[in-house]
């Protein structure tokens, strides 16, 4: 039932049929083939309706996977229990890989550790404060700091502590595209066999012909330093 159809074998008859449908789904529309039975019309009607909503949905598909920015932040390999002022600290770096500038910059920190009670295992969840949790763009590199003081919960704490709780720190970064206009979000975790008991970053940017350069190679590099067996409470 389609108009100017060459109807001389079932090879032909399918490729006319293919034809159509594909002309239909398309919106193409030559105007070669045509119907000419009211149920060939509904079924063009169908296929045309599913045609402009099956490419739709892959139009939006594929721009929101795309388009859609992403976060692209190099982190340091290894956590570290570092010197801060007269004290300790706990510290991770990163880096932004993208060429475009990530504005209003802000950071949290969680530390996870297993315990058990007359229940069996739970996991005890810990905020951590931050020397700094938001930075307004995001420099050459950013070092994060959460001093060890007396309400850390982090006192009076060992590394073979950190080993038989399995603690695990979870970092969560989110900021604004500033070639989007639009926030993204990524995250990050250092178990405790990523974190060094005793270190200090190396510095990963240096001045050249008046402009500074950042080696993202050596983010994760440090040197270690002693560390007492407990941290101070």
């Amino acid at each position: 039932y389609l108009g100017n159809a060459d109807l001389n074998s079932w090879s032909t008859k399918w490729m006319s049929a293919i034809g159509m449908s594909v002309q239909t789904l398309t919106t193409v529309g030559y105007g070669s083939l045509y119907p000419n039975s009211p149920a060939t019309w509904l079924l063009a009607a169908v296929e045309g309706v599913f045609g402009i909503l099956c490419f739709s949905l892959i139009s939006a598909v594929i721009y929101a996977r795309f388009a859609r920015p992403t976060a692209r932040i190099a982190y340091s390999a290894r956590a570290l229990i570092a010197p801060f002022k007269e004290g300790w600290s706990l510290q991770m770096r990163m880096a932004n890989r993208r060429t475009t500038l990530l504005m209003e910059m802000e950071a949290r920190l969680m530390l996870v550790m297993a315990d058990v009670d007359e229940q069996g295992e739970r996991l005890n969840y810990y905020n951590l404060k931050l020397q700094l949790d938001k930075v307004s763009f995001m420099p050459l590199s950013w070092t994060l700091v959460h001093p060890i003081g007396p309400d850390s919960p982090l006192a009076g704490v060992g590394y073979d502590d950190l080993v038989q709780r399995r603690a695990e720190v979870i970092l969560v970064l989110k900021g604004i595209d500033e070639g989007y206009m639009q926030q993204v979000i990524t995250r990050r975790s250092f178990r405790f066999d990523e974190i060094v008991w005793g270190g200090r970053y190396v510095r990963a940017f240096s001045a050249r012909n008046g402009s500074m350069r950042l080696d993202l190679n050596k983010l994760s590099d440090f040197t270690p330093v002693p560390a007492p067996e407990r941290l101070p409470s």
